[in-house]
C-alpha cells in the first residue's frame, strides 16, 4: 500500500461544506459544491454567514416565494445573528428520515389547515407566516422538529376524522416518540444551529401534550404531564441561552409574548384571591423546604394567572404567558408533583383554569375538566374543599371576552 496522500487543511471553506464535512474548493462567487447543489454559498456574500440575512437562491418562482415568506420578519433593530434557514436540508446531509407518502399528507395538512387552528383569522400576518411557512421550512433541516409537525398534524386529523382517529393517533404517537427522543439529544448540545428549532419545538410540545391521548384512568395522572414540563423547561433553558439569536430571527413575534414585562396589581384580576388562598396549604407542612416549594409554585401561578387574565381581557394572546409557569417552578415542587402529593395536585388543578380559558381550541378541548376531576378522584375527601373553585370553572364553557376570538391558540 502506497503512502497516504497528504493534503493541506484549510479553515476558509464555506459553512455549507463545513456542515457536510466535505472539502470546499474555496472559489467565489460560489464554490463548486454549493453550485452543484444549487444552494446559497458564503462566498456570494461579503460578510460571514453568521452575520447576514438570507436571500432567496431558488431556481423557480414558487420556491422563491416560499423562501421570501419564510425569512421575512419584523425584528428589533440590533446585531443580525445566524440565519437558521442557511443550514442544509436533511436529504443533503444524507440522513434518512424513513418518511413515506402518508407523511406528505401530514405536511400538506399542516401547511393548509392545521396552521390556521394554531393561529386564528385575526392573527397578525407575521404569526401566520411563522406557522404556515417558517416552522415547516425549518423542519426540513431538523428531524425532531419535522416529526413534531407531523405528530401535531396527525392529531389534528384525528380530531377532524373520528372514524379514522385510531389510525391517525397511532401515526401521531410514532412521530411524537421519535421527535422527543431526537429533541432530548439536541437539548444536550444546544447551539446557534439548533436553538430556533428547539424553541419552535417547545411550542409544538404544548400542542402534543394536550391533543394527545389521555390515560383511561388516573394512572400517570401527573407523571405524563411532568415529562412534558421537563421538556418545556429544557427548551426554555436554550431560549435563555440564545435569546439574542432568537430575538433577531423569525421567532421574534412569539418571543414578544414571552418577553411581555407588563405588571399589574394581582388583586385587580377576577378571583385572584382564590389562588392567594392556596398559601394556607403551606401552613400544613412542617418541612421548610417543601413548604417553600409550594409557596413559590403558588406565587408563580398567581403571576401567570394575573398576566394571562389581563392579556385575555385586552383581547391579546395569553397562552404563552400561561405556559411560563412550568418553566419557573422550583425543582422541589416538580419532585413533589412526581410523587402526586395532595398539595401539588391541588395547585396543578388551579393551573387547569388557565387551560380551560382555551377550551374552544381543539387541542385543549375537555382537557382542563378531565384533569381537575381526575385529581379529585385521586384525593381523599378532606382535600375536596380545595378543588371547589377549579371544579366550578371547568364545569361550564369559558366566558367569551368581547373583542377576543373564541380560539386563543399560540399566535
Amino acid at each position: 500500500m502506497g503512502p497516504r496522500r497528504s493534503h493541506t487543511k484549510s479553515k476558509k471553506g464555506c459553512s455549507q461544506c463545513k456542515l457536510r464535512r466535505i472539502k470546499c474548493n474555496e472559489l467565489g462567487p460560489i464554490c463548486s459544491n454549493c453550485k452543484r447543489r444549487e444552494i446559497e454559498c458564503d462566498f456570494q456574500k461579503k460578510d460571514p454567514p453568521s452575520t447576514t440575512e438570507p436571500t432567496s437562491q431558488s431556481g423557480d418562482a414558487s420556491q422563491a416565494s416560499f423562501s421570501s415568506c419564510a425569512t421575512t420578519v419584523k425584528s428589533p433593530a440590533s446585531t443580525p445573528t445566524f440565519n437558521p434557514f442557511s443550514l442544509p436540508n436533511l436529504e443533503s446531509l444524507k440522513r434518512s428520515t424513513e418518511l413515506d407518502v402518508d407523511d406528505l399528507e401530514l405536511v400538506h395538512h399542516f401547511a393548509t389547515v392545521t396552521y390556521k387552528s394554531i393561529t386564528h383569522d385575526q392573527a397578525e400576518e407575521e404569526h401566520t407566516r411563522i406557522w404556515q411557512y417558517n416552522v415547516i421550512k425549518l423542519g426540513f433541516k431538523h428531524e425532531f422538529l419535522l416529526r413534531g409537525i407531523l405528530a401535531v398534524s396527525a392529531l389534528h386529523l384525528a380530531d377532524l376524522n373520528p372514524s379514522d382517529s385510531v389510525e391517525y393517533r397511532l401515526r401521531a404517537t410514532n412521530h411524537q416518540n421519535q421527535a422527543l427522543a431526537l429533541a432530548r439529544d439536541e437539548l444536550a448540545n444546544p447551539s446557534v444551529y439548533n436553538c430556533h428549532a428547539l424553541f419552535m419545538f417547545s411550542c409544538l410540545v404544548i400542542l402534543m401534550t394536550f391533543a394527545g391521548p389521555r390515560q383511561p384512568d388516573n394512572t400517570g395522572l401527573s407523571g405524563n404531564l411532568l415529562d412534558w414540563f421537563y421538556v418545556l423547561r429544557g427548551c426554555n433553558s436554550v431560549m435563555q441561552l440564545h435569546w439574542t439569536d432568537l430575538e433577531n430571527s423569525f421567532c421574534y413575534p412569539l418571543l414578544r409574548e414571552v418577553k411581555n414585562s407588563e405588571t399589574h396589581a394581582a388583586h385587580v384580576a377576577d378571583e385572584c384571591d382564590r389562588i392567594i388562598d392556596l398559601q394556607r396549604l403551606c401552613h400544613r407542612i412542617d418541612d421548610r423546604e417543601t413548604s417553600r416549594a409550594y409557596s413559590l409554585a403558588i406565587h408563580e401561578l398567581l403571576n401567570a394567572y394575573t398576566k394571562a387574565w389581563f392579556l385575555r381581557r385586552d383581547g391579546r394572546p395569553w397562552i404563552i404567558a400561561a405556559f411560563v409557569w412550568p418553566n419557573v417552578l422550583p425543582q422541589r415542587y416538580l419532585e413533589l408533583l412526581g410523587d402526586s402529593t395532595p398539595e401539588s395536585m391541588v395547585i396543578l388543578a388551579h393551573f387547569a383554569i388557565l387551560i380551560h380559558w382555551s377550551e374552544y381550541d381543539w387541542f385543549f378541548r375537555g382537557w382542563a375538566r378531565d384533569l381537575v376531576f381526575r385529581i379529585r378522584a385521586s384525593l381523599s375527601e378532606e382535600w375536596h374543599e380545595y378543588l371547589k373553585w377549579p371544579e366550578e370553572v371547568v364545569s361550564v364553557p369559558p366566558i367569551v371576552v368581547p373583542g377576543m376570538p373564541t380560539s386563543s391558540a399560540l399566535h
